[in-house]
């Protein structure tokens, strides 16, 4: 697998997946809180630490963590991350702002383009889905199989290219 830090910025049609520290640490301050409880910091300096330990796992090959703008306006409205990279399979999480009046586009535009990536650039089998997605229907039109044991959504890769 080649070296995670060289997957930036990825751009689908109307959004940029780069690294959170490419944002302002004020922007980031504000807004990783209203994303998810897993963003639970009071401090610039909390945001900070979480931004160095983000891409220090990311140097390591561990992980993938992009924030991902709006590219009219250059508006923060979500991270998504690529987690437990292991016997060919990965978690795909993407959490989004939900008061964004396109959160919809945002979410199927964004998964539509990491399931590629992780299929045809990671040359990986199968995603995890980590996060609730607002809309099942989405998942369904894109592959993605409801997982009755696990509660989660997965998707296997049909077709391998040998390279």
């Amino acid at each position: 697998m080649e070296q995670f830090e060289k997957y930036h910025p990825l751009l689908t049609d109307h959004y940029t997946l780069d690294w959170l520290t490419v944002t302002p640490l004020k922007t980031v301050n504000q807004t990783l809180p209203q994303l998810s409880a897993n963003y639970h910091w009071t401090s610039f300096s909390q945001s900070a630490h979480y931004l160095n330990q983000t891409m220090l796992a990311v140097m390591r090959n561990q992980k993938l963590v992009w924030g991902i703008t709006r590219r009219t306006n250059q508006a923060l409205v979500g991270v998504a991350s690529l987690t437990e990279f292991h016997q060919q399979q990965v978690h795909l999480r993407i959490a989004l702002l939900s008061t964004d009046e396109a959160v919809d586009e945002i979410a199927y535009e964004t998964l539509t383009y990491l399931t590629a990536f992780v299929f045809a650039e990671l040359n990986l089998n199968q995603i995890t889905l980590q996060t609730p997605f607002p809309k099942s229907h989405l998942l369904q039109e894109l592959g993605y199989s409801y997982q009755h044991k696990s509660g989660r959504w997965q998707i296997q890769r049909a077709v391998s290219i040998n390279r």
